[in-house]
């Protein structure tokens, strides 16, 4: 169940944001297929992360890296993020925060990947334009995603099972450790 419920969650997802982004619903539909169903994220079932294969904090981290920056923007005055062309705060917010959550709920890996290609490329873009108070939205969104991901693990982490870790063979070091060779 839950690798149907990740796999519909991921299509959607990808659907959504290559739709927000301008493409018309066939083009987004298709991409949304392609990028859900693509043979490299299921390498992750075979090495017993099944977890990893929802692939949707992938689309939501994009639009959440390019909703609150001003990367690919034709105005750079625009404030992104904030009111913008008569839209209610409430229409900004709400996707985001939804986004926030489900990123935040997904694992850790997607967490902290989303969290430093928020903060990084708001960072970038705040040193581009020379204006460091445009990194705050990046960074409230990044923290709200840690937050997120800290609150959903305290229980584990102050808890005293070990009931839901595996035990790895030393051996598996090789297996997941990331050697310049398997780049290739």
């Amino acid at each position: 169940i839950h690798l149907l419920i990740v796999l519909a969650l991921t299509a959607v997802c990808a659907f959504l944001v290559i739709r927000w982004m301008g493409a018309s619903d066939l083009l987004a539909g298709a991409a949304g297929l392609v990028f859900t169903f693509l043979p490299a994220a299921y390498h992750h079932v075979a090495l017993g992360h099944p977890f990893l294969v929802g692939l949707y904090p992938v689309p939501l981290s994009i639009y959440l890296a390019l909703r609150w920056t001003k990367a690919g923007l034709s105005k750079p005055t625009e404030l992104v993020g904030i009111q913008t062309s008569g839209r209610s705060r409430l229409s900004v917010l709400g996707p985001s925060v939804l986004a926030v959550l489900l990123i935040g709920l997904s694992s850790t890996y997607y967490s902290m990947m989303a969290a430093m290609l928020i903060s990084g490329l708001g960072l970038l873009m705040s040193v581009k334009h020379r204006r460091p108070r445009d990194a705050a939205g990046p960074m409230a969104v990044a923290i709200g995603i840690l937050a997120v991901l800290g609150l959903s693990t305290l229980p584990h982490l102050l808890g005293t099972s070990r009931a839901a870790v595996m035990d790895r063979r030393l051996s598996d070091s090789l297996t997941y450790a990331l050697q310049p060779a398997q780049l290739f």
